[in-house]
Parts: structure tokens; sequence; C-alpha cells
């Protein structure tokens, strides 16, 4: 670039010159060569202050709307999960129940999880389903809870209080074989109760059982910039791990 600019400005002086005298080029040479370098500088200057002018504003209008942040989800990907929502209205199951998984895995019977694109979408499926207008601001001040990935699973037991000491983690692989262990936000209240007033129901096998749901916050900054590939989430009781695992790209297919 700047071998191209100094061409340029000697093409530019050079055809000055010509029109103004040989006489004007000899006396001003000192003077033109100065002021070649003067434009130089000033042309890079100026190249310099308007890409840090331009990656400051794509910055600024990436997590942005109507001066609105969309924080984790960019701008585009806020308005794809709106969109998704809105459509989504005509299915027979809303997306909640889509995304739910039932399983058959020891003591887990069901597991979700849900991101900060599902929440999004989740949320405009609800008011397109009400029959409300949905925009874009509305939708982004209804949303905080974008900020997490929450997992929520139904498990079941032998005793009252078996699930008060389960542990949950998220596992996020990522990248080339990488895998980020996520430990539940301990700032954000935990959903830990027993379901059926603590009597007993059937569970897997036909045994008698307690069910309960236990639910864990995860901050989604640790989560969403690594565009994971897979996630488990992991049930830790004792020695025992009952893992479950989501595809993330499918978890935010619709």
């Amino acid at each position: 670039m700047k071998k191209g600019v100094l061409i340029l400005v000697s093409i530019v002086l050079t055809i000055v010159a010509g029109l103004t005298g040989v006489y004007l080029a000899k006396v001003h040479n000192d003077s033109d060569s100065q002021d070649k370098q003067s434009v130089v500088n000033n042309i890079q200057q100026n190249s310099v202050s308007t890409n840090q002018q331009k990656t400051q504003e794509k910055q600024n209008d990436t997590y942005l709307i109507d001066g609105i942040s969309t924080y984790p989800l960019t701008a585009t990907e806020f308005k794809d999960a709106v969109g998704k929502g809105i459509a989504h209205k005509s299915h027979e199951k809303d997306i909640g129940e889509e995304k739910t998984l039932t399983c058959n895995n020891g003591m887990l019977i069901v597991c979700s999880i849900d991101t900060p694109y599902l929440f999004v979408a989740e949320e405009a499926e609800k008011y397109a389903r009400q029959y409300k207008n949905v925009t874009y601001a509305e939708i982004a001040n209804k949303t905080p809870n974008r900020k997490l990935c929450v997992c929520t699973s139904v498990i079941v037991g032998e005793s009252v209080d078996f699930y008060k000491n389960i542990h949950m983690v998220l596992k996020v692989y990522y990248g080339n074989n990488q895998v980020k262990v996520i430990q539940p936000n301990e700032d954000v209240a935990i959903e830990r109760n027993s379901l059926n007033n603590h009597e007993k129901v059937t569970g897997l096998g036909g045994k008698r059982s307690y069910s309960a749901v236990v639910q864990e916050s995860f901050e989604s900054k640790e989560i969403v910039p690594l565009n994971p590939e897979k996630i488990e989430a992991v049930l830790i009781d004792g020695s025992t791990e009952i893992v479950q695992s989501f595809n993330y790209k499918e978890l935010n297919q619709l």
C-alpha cells in the first residue's frame, strides 16, 4: 500500500511539474520531496484512523439493536431467534416441549438445556401465541436470562431427600478435542425440589420411588464464545455420574 501511494503521489507531482515548468520543479525540488512524505504520512494516518473507527463501530453494532444490547447473542443471532420463535407458533408443541429429552439414563428421566438463543426464541413464540406485537426491544427486555444457560433435570431416587446432595456441572466440548467444565452459578437461585409432595410414584422398571427436579444455571459467557460442538449435563451423586449429551448446534435449530 505504501509503495502504491508513493508511486501515485510521484505521478501527480510529475504532472504538476510538467505543467508549471522545469524551472519551478527545480526551485521547489526540496520542498516537493518534503510534501511527498507529508502526503504519504497523512494518507497512512487517515487510513489507520478510518480502519480503527470502522472496527469500533462494528464492535459496537455487533451486539446492539436500536441501542439495546443483545449480548451474548449477536444482533443477527438475536433477530434470527425472534423470527424462528414467531414462526414456531404454528407447531403443536412449544419450543420448550420439543427441546426436552425423555431419558432412560439411570436416575435421570427428563433433561433439557435452555441456551440464550432458545430463551429468546421461546419468548418470541409466547408473544406470537398470545397475538401480541413482537418487537426486538420488548423481547430483549424480557429475556435477561439469556445471559445464562439453564439445565433442568427430573430424577428419581429411593428416599425423600435423595436429591439434596446431587451436584451438576456442564462439560463443554469445543475446538480441537478441548473440554471445559463449567460449575453452576452460585449467585442464581437453584431450583431443587421434590415432586408430588414427597409421595411415592412409579419410577423406572416399575420400582416405587421418589422424583425431584434439579435445575442449575451456568454463565453463558463461559459457553457461547467457545462455539461448542457438544455439551454434557453431568449429575454427580457421590461416586456416581449420570451423563446426558446434547449436540449444541442442534439445540439451537428450530
